[in-house]
């Protein structure tokens, strides 16, 4: 009986251990998630449409500025199908304002698979900030 206890644990330990931890994101609930990298881009305007420069979009790991247009694309490590990005107005009013942060969960599927690879893009993906009160 004994035996059979510690050969049951050491072969949960072996299994536990034996995943890629390269290739698949964090650990919930026993069950791991592939992580896949993806393209997002968009536009970031204010409330009448116009584009904000010099707002960085961030990520888990990575950061852009959007451009005088208002245009971004960034590169995201994805866990699952969602990605959030974060708006963020860093340089105050010299882009013609004071924005409030703003946060955005993008789901990726299958039709923003880039071909049969494990990487998406997203485009599309536009933002209205509103002024800081």
């Amino acid at each position: 009986m004994k035996n059979k206890i510690l050969l049951m644990i050491a072969s949960m330990l072996g299994f536990a251990t034996a995943s890629d931890q390269t290739k698949y994101g964090p650990d919930m609930y026993g069950v791991r998630w592939p992580d896949v990298e993806a393209s997002i881009s968009g536009k970031v305007t204010d409330k009448e449409g116009n584009p904000i420069p010099d707002i960085e979009v961030r990520t888990s790991g990575n950061k852009t500025t959007t451009a005088t247009d208002g245009n971004y694309v960034i590169a995201s490590k994805v866990y699952g199908n969602r990605s959030t990005l974060w708006f963020v107005d860093v340089d105050g009013s010299a882009n013609g304002g004071e924005f409030a942060e703003q946060n955005l969960s993008v789901e990726l599927s299958e039709e923003n698979r880039i071909n049969e690879s494990d990487n998406f893009a997203k485009s599309g993906v536009d933002v209205a900030l509103k002024e800081k009160e």
